[in-house]
Order: C-alpha cells, then structure tokens, then sequence
C-alpha cells in the first residue's frame, strides 16, 4: 500500500521470511501527474538474506481519476507495433503505453542513472511489478522493451547494428558539437531492463490484434512474454479478466452501482439521491446497451489476448481461468491476492491453490 502514499512512502520494513529476513530500501519515487505522466513508479531494491540483491520498479494500481482514464482508454494503438516492425494488425491499449511513453519522455534520464547506478552496486536482477493498472504499466514497461531490443525491430537494428552504431555515434559527436551532451538514452536499452522479468496482480490485458483474415497473434511477441511475464488471476476477479473474457456492460453497470450506494449521503436526502441514482443509471445502460458502445468499446475489448503466462489463484479446484462465476469486487484487492497465494506457498492456514493455464499445480 506504500505506493499509494502521495504525500511521504518512507521507508520499508523487513520482511521475515522464517529465520531470514529481506531489507527493503526505497530508491526513488518517479511521478509527474501535473506534466501528464499517470503512472507512478517507485524503485526499492530487495536484498536477502544470502546478500544478493534485487531491484523492484512497482507501478502504482488505480486510486485517482486520472488513473480510471487511463484504465478506460481501450482503444488500440498501433502506432508502437508499426514503428518497430510495420506490423499495422498488433495493437496495445493506448492509455498504457501513453503513460510509460510519457515516463520515458520525461523521465529517461533519471531512469537510466537509477539502473546504471543499482547495476554498479552489485544489482543483477530487476523485477517490474504492480496491481491492477499498475500491472498494466508493468507489463507495458515489459513490452517497451521488446520493442527496443527484438532483433526484428527497426529500434533495435538502428541500436545495436554495427551501422546502427556508426550513426548513433556521428549524432551523438554532432550532438556534443551543438548542444554539449550526448544523446539521451533510452532505459530500454540497459542491461537490467534488457533481462527483466515481471509479476503482475490482477493485470487486465495489454495487446491484441485487429480481426483480418490470414493474420495471426504475434508468435514472438507471445514467446517474450511468456518467458519473462506472469500474472496471477484470482478466483471471480473480473478486472483480471478484461478486457476479451468479461462482460463489460454488466462490469460497469456493477462499478457504477457500488459507487453510488457507497456515496456518503445525510438521512433526509437519501430518497432524493436514490431517485436521482436511478436515473443516472438508468440513462448509463442506455448508452452500455446502445450501437455505439457496442461497436467502438465491446467489438474493440474481445480482440484483446493475455500475453503473460498465468497463474490462476483459487480455493477450489481447477477450471479454466478466463470463466468467470460472479463479479467479485473483493477477490481483486491485493490482500486477497496475498492471502492466496501464502496458503498456497506454505500449505497454511485455508487450502489454496495455485495453478498453470493447463490445470498443473505449481509448486515453488
């Protein structure tokens, strides 16, 4: 919950691992919201009880309503997909990418000093990690660098290619001559990042495809993803499941009716505000249930796929994790998650599982 304080984080207590015990120490918190960066990242680097070290970047989950835009921003961008490879048909949801765009813009620097740094002082290791929205960021900060470093795209050719360097280093020589300092770089491109991995929460889908025949999911794209990212899916958690395995209709018309009986209202309007509620609502499943809903928000949500390997957290046995019971608000806290996945590490407490996408209990 620490990321969610705007005012002052702090420090980190340790966590006790049985007779060990992990150190946590914040490095930096990286925000922006005023220069219209909605992501909030903040790096604390691990280090356990052998010495090694690890560093965490843990992007900050939905609590603002700059962060619901983002969340609600589904429409496709293809534009990252046909820089890199001309690739007009794979797409990701615009308003992640246009917030780690942004970070990168504003913040690629500071970024690449953070890794440079960590990297000298012994860190070998980064995970990219968040809850819900956050985990939407991390996996798109996962997919930046896919972008930068695949030996297919136009990015990384124009990096890492020996001619590719030859021009880096003409632009930056006349760089130096005009502006006095280098060429910013890129924090795709550094090591740590290079060999990251990510755990998300609850993260709803980052990419999809746009429906034509004879084109197919990106198989290198998935094949990156899956050797680097997973994201556990709890139970009912319905965010988990957008945006191709949910009903989105009904998932907005739930969040709407929740927020409004938990508005804080004095007895003697209650009748008032129940009636006014009802219209509100009344009037958002006309536009939900409306053709242009329907076709610009339902039509674009089932091309989405999960890209991360999954790992599906429940105390009942195994089914198929895109199927859905009931919309469980509860089941997508982060506590929840928590409580899962200890009784299902330690064998403690209620029994729990946690499975792979084919039904195989996972054992750590």
């Amino acid at each position: 919950s620490w990321i969610y304080d705007t005012q002052s984080p702090g420090d980190l207590s340790p966590l006790q691992c049985g007779n060990r015990t992990i150190e946590f120490e914040v490095r930096d918190i990286i925000e922006d919201p005023v220069g219209g960066v909605s992501a909030r990242l903040g790096a604390v680097t691990a280090t356990f009880a052998d010495g090694h070290r690890v560093l965490y970047f843990v992007f900050k989950g939905t609590s603002l309503l700059t962060d619901i835009i983002a969340d609600a921003c589904i429409i496709p961008t293809y534009r990252p997909f046909e820089r890199a490879f001309q690739d007009k048909y794979t797409f990701v949801h615009h308003g992640a990418y246009h917030a780690i765009e942004q970070l990168s813009i504003r913040f690629s620097q500071r970024l690449v000093a953070l890794l440079r740094a960590e990297r000298e002082a012994g860190v070998r290791s980064l995970v990219v990690t968040g809850h819900s929205l956050g985990g939407m960021y991390a996996k798109t900060f996962l997919l930046e660098s896919f972008l930068r470093t695949h030996p297919g795209s136009s990015l990384a050719n124009a990096v890492f290619s020996p001619r590719g360097r030859i021009r880096k280093g003409v632009r930056n020589l006349w760089r130096r001559v005009t502006r006095g300092r280098d060429h910013e770089p890129c924090f795709a491109d550094q090591p740590l990042v290079r060999s990251a991995r990510c755990v998300t929460f609850g993260a709803p889908s980052i990419c999809g495809i746009y429906p034509k025949d004879g084109v197919s999911f990106r198989r290198d794209l998935t094949d990156f993803m899956h050797d680097r990212a997973i994201n556990y899916v709890h139970e009912d958690d319905p965010y988990a499941r957008a945006w191709s395995h949910l009903n989105i209709t009904d998932l907005v018309g739930t969040i709407a009716a929740l927020q409004l009986e938990q508005l804080s209202i004095p007895a003697f309007s209650r009748v008032v505000v129940r009636r006014a509620s009802d219209f509100v609502l009344a009037r958002l499943w006309t536009v939900l249930n409306g053709g242009g809903f329907q076709k610009q928000v339902l039509e674009t949500a089932k091309q989405y796929r999960e890209i991360s390997q999954v790992r599906f957290l429940t105390r009942k046995p195994f089914r198929d994790w895109t199927k859905i019971d009931r919309f469980d608000g509860q089941h997508h806290r982060m506590p929840s998650y928590i409580s899962c996945l200890r009784d299902a590490t330690y064998a403690q407490g209620q029994p729990a599982f946690a499975f792979d996408e084919q039904g195989a209990n996972v054992v750590w």
